[in-house]
């Protein structure tokens, strides 16, 4: 019987040798792991030879077994060999399946076009509406066309369609959900359109303003609240607002942007509400004369009056800045000159 005792502990040996050697499918092969496996094979080596002296009819009697044991024993090594042969292959099949999903995820798939781009931050983007009360002056009605157009070359869209009998004066602008909490990023001089309009000399011939104004908002998947001034930039045109909006919110890209980049900018031009118009930026660091450093960025996405503090997205769904002005006017004017305030920008004034 110590023939089959040896035998009995061979063949747990093969089979822990065969268990370890199937948990480590699941990784790359290191040494350690490589060893094992050249451990195992020693071991199936050694089960061959022992199964060709068990073959061996005239050493039976030498091992004291019968052949009904010789049988039995045979059949149980190979059933063992076969069930340990079949999860091995079951979690290699298992490993190199895992490995080709690591691989895909790592594959930046995008789409050709942007819209399931828009589809995704579209409710995260705002429609701001500042309303002002005013007294209009008779001479506003006179040269009504003349005192819009010069709003509109200050980037004010007046929204003439809500002017109400009680003297409102509703300037339109746009902007982003930016975190949980209901914050908005846009422009001054939309945020703040009351101080900005009401100073104005220009303005003050047409109309005088005779009371605070308001801010409402309501997102692009339709949701409405009121809103108030959270943070100026007394430096750059950009503004936080706070609301109480909960939901979608987008984020401000922290990756390089370059020359060439495609985007999209979202907002209300010319009050159509929740729109979309898509370009590249054109350049970066531009200097407009302003006195400030070399940060504006320009695109030849289109920019127009309620476009004013709408996001430039990037193919990511990031934001990689805000749209805040164009070149050109009645008497001057220029397709494709458009340029936003990077996401730089809006971090370090707003963030820090």
């Amino acid at each position: 019987m110590k023939a089959f005792h040896i035998l009995t502990l061979l063949n747990v040996l093969i089979s822990v040798l065969l268990f370890i050697g199937f948990l480590s499918i699941n990784f790359e092969l290191s040494e350690k792991e490589q060893l094992n496996y050249s451990l195992l094979q020693n071991a199936k080596d050694e089960l061959i030879s022992m199964h060709q002296d068990l073959v061996n009819k005239p050493r039976l009697n030498e091992l004291s077994l019968s052949e009904a044991q010789y049988e039995s024993l045979l059949q149980e090594i190979e059933n063992r060999d076969l069930y340990n042969r079949k999860i091995l292959n079951e979690k290699s099949t298992k490993s190199e399946a895992n490995k080709l999903n690591k691989k895909l995820e790592s594959v930046d798939f995008k789409a050709s076009d942007f819209s399931q781009v828009i589809k995704d931050t579209l409710p995260a983007v705002v429609k701001i509406t500042v309303k002002i009360p005013v007294e209009f002056k008779e001479i506003f009605e006179e040269q009504k066309q003349e005192a819009e157009n010069t709003l509109k070359q200050k980037g004010f869209k007046l929204d003439d369609s809500n002017k109400s009998e009680e003297s409102i004066l509703p300037v339109i602008g746009s902007g982003a959900i930016i975190n949980s909490n209901g914050l908005i990023i846009t422009n001054k001089h939309v945020a703040n359109a009351e101080e900005e309009i009401c100073n104005d000399e220009f303005a003050q011939e047409f109309f005088t303003c005779v009371g605070l104004a308001t801010i409402e908002v309501i997102s692009g998947d339709g949701k409405q609240s009121s809103a108030t001034i959270s943070k100026l930039s007394d430096k750059y045109d950009i503004a936080l607002l706070k609301t109480n909006l909960k939901g979608k919110a987008l984020s401000l890209s922290k990756s390089d942007i370059n020359t060439g980049t495609e985007i999209v900018i979202l907002g209300n031009p010319q009050d159509i509400d929740f729109s979309a118009t898509k370009g590249i930026i054109s350049g970066i660091n531009r200097d407009l004369g302003d006195g400030l450093d070399n940060f504006w960025l320009q695109t030849d996405a289109p920019i127009n009056e309620g476009n004013s503090g709408g996001p430039l997205i990037n193919k990511n769904g990031e934001i990689v800045g805000i749209a805040t002005l164009k070149l050109g006017g009645l008497f001057n004017p220029a397709e494709g000159l458009g340029f936003a305030i990077p996401s730089r920008i809006i971090r370090e004034e707003l963030f820090s």
